[in-house]
């Protein structure tokens, strides 16, 4: 049987994976990050792992809970619109 990602693809034709996270930063920069998120999505390429990132932090007496998803989308090769 075929090494097959959920979503279809081959392992061996995904040759580049984007790594894009949401959430945990500023609100203007989450709606960004999922802008490229289905930028990608239309562009071919797959989810082929979510990470779910969750970090609690202690300012004072009050903590802080953070959560952010990190996409990872893979693509048979580098899209050229595509930055690092």
């Amino acid at each position: 049987m075929s090494d097959t990602i959920r979503t279809g693809l081959d392992a061996g034709e995904v040759t580049y994976v984007k790594r894009i996270e949401v959430g945990g930063i500023a609100a203007g920069q989450a709606e960004d990050a999922m802008l490229l998120v289905n930028k990608c999505l239309e562009a071919r390429g797959r989810i082929i792992e979510i990470e779910k990132l969750v970090s609690v932090e202690t300012l004072g007496e009050t903590q802080v809970v953070r959560q952010a998803l990190a996409y990872h989308i893979g693509f048979r090769r580098k899209p050229h619109w595509l930055e690092g």
